[in-house]
């Protein structure tokens, strides 16, 4: 029996080993107050992870959240692989964004994407950073308070279109 506990204790820690918070700055923890919060992933038709911060790339894909100090900060984002709909050309695409913004102390950031025919990613589709304060009360986040959405309330500072590319 203790064998089988062991078991379940190394094999929930190598499942969630991957999705935690990252720290993306130099020296010890800091407060929630004194960081900006990056919300990394987002739950809609077109999910979308960070792929680079100010050009370092990195694999943000596996954190819930990441913590910057406040500074101006250009972020890489892309979607998940997927088809065309409707189309047999038997390439995979993926969606690539980039953003650049001032990240302040205290608040919270998070993605929206919004596609151009509501279903897929199209030339019209674009990805729009929202910012709104970490402890904001009409906040979008899951009962864990691990994954946000903008809330109604929140301020959109700035949208990028997508660039389409083909992958290998």
């Amino acid at each position: 029996m203790k064998s089988f506990q062991l078991y379940l204790v190394v094999a929930s820690s190598l499942l969630f080993s991957g999705c935690q918070s990252v720290q993306y700055y130099e020296g010890p923890p800091r407060t929630k107050p004194e960081t900006a919060e990056v919300f990394v992933s987002t739950y809609e038709v077109l999910p979308v992870s960070v792929y680079s911060i100010n050009g370092k790339v990195e694999r943000f894909s596996y954190s819930k959240r990441i913590y910057l100090l406040p500074g101006e900060y250009t972020m890489d984002l892309r979607s998940a692989p997927y088809k065309k709909v409707g189309s047999y050309d038997g390439y995979i695409y993926r969606g690539f964004f980039k953003l650049t913004f001032h990240a302040a102390a205290g608040k919270t950031y998070t993605f929206k994407s919004m596609q151009g025919n509501k279903t897929t990613m199209d030339v019209n589709s674009r990805l729009c950073v929202y910012e709104e304060e970490q402890e904001a009360p009409n906040s979008k986040a899951n009962w864990t308070n691990e994954f946000r959405s903008p809330s109604d309330d929140a301020a959109n500072i700035q949208c990028a279109k997508v660039d389409i590319q083909k992958t290998e």
